[in-house]
This record gives structure tokens, C-alpha cells and sequence, in this order.
């Protein structure tokens, strides 16, 4: 996919979060709930109108870090970042890119060491993926 064609991907993302945040009160509020251990979390009953905005950061020619970075800034958005530790250790612009995500104030979550099917592996690799170091 084209660079651009990303870019206005992620930006259009953006704006339909803060398109539903006006919606919803206006308020725009970062959530994070790590009460839930029974399985994954698709959805979470509140009162209150919120949105959660997350990225998955893989494997990619090029991506657009530094721009969704950018945009986040500009509108005081926070995310969560889902980070795969084979990709900080591919190289040092990546390790880089992990440190500006962390110094926007942005959320770092555990996206696996290189991300296989979780569903195809056993348990003793699952763990392996969760817990192995970022060098």
C-alpha cells in the first residue's frame, strides 16, 4: 500500500474517533481495563461514553509511526500501542520508535515476540512468546 494511502487510513481513523467522541458528549477519554482474565476483552458495559484507540505494530516496509504519532499529538489523543518485541530488536529505528510512542504518553501492550497463531501453538510456546526479552 502506498505511503499516503496510509496516512490518510490512519488519519481517517482519527477523525472518526473524535466524530463519535462529539457524538458522545464530546469528551473524548482513554480506557484501558486489565479486570478481566478470563479471555480477551471485545467489549466492556460502562455508563459513561468512551472509546478505546489501539495499534497493532507488525511487521511492515514502511510505516506511518511517526505520523499517527504526529496526529495523536495534535488533537491530545492517547492510544494503546501493541508492540511486537521482534520488531523492537530488528533494529535501532525501531527501538527509537517504541521510545516516542512511550514519551507521547501513549500505552505499550505485549503483542507477542513475532507474532505467530496463537491458535496453532501450545501453551509452553505461548508463554515463551508473552515472556521473552527485549534485548
Amino acid at each position: 500500500m502506498k505511503r499516503r494511502y496510509r496516512v490518510l487510513i490512519s488519519v481517517s481513523l482519527l477523525v472518526i474517533t473524535i466524530v463519535v467522541s462529539i457524538l458522545f458528549e464530546g469528551e473524548l477519554k482513554y480506557v484501558f481495563s486489565s479486570t478481566f482474565n478470563e479471555g480477551p476483552i471485545y467489549r466492556v458495559n460502562k455508563d459513561e461514553k468512551v472509546i478505546s484507540l489501539s495499534f497493532d505494530i507488525n511487521w511492515a516496509e514502511k510505516d506511518e509511526i511517526y505520523n499517527i504519532l504526529e496526529v495523536l499529538d495534535k488533537y491530545n489523543v492517547k492510544a494503546t500501542f501493541f508492540i511486537m518485541g521482534g520488531w523492537v530488536n530488528y533494529s535501532e529505528e525501531n527501538r527509537e520508535k517504541l521510545i516516542k510512542i512511550k514519551e507521547g504518553g501513549h500505552e505499550i501492550g505485549n503483542h507477542s515476540y513475532i507474532h505467530p497463531m496463537f491458535t496453532k501453538i501450545d501453551e509452553n510456546r505461548m508463554k515463551e512468546e508473552l515472556e521473552k526479552q527485549i534485548k
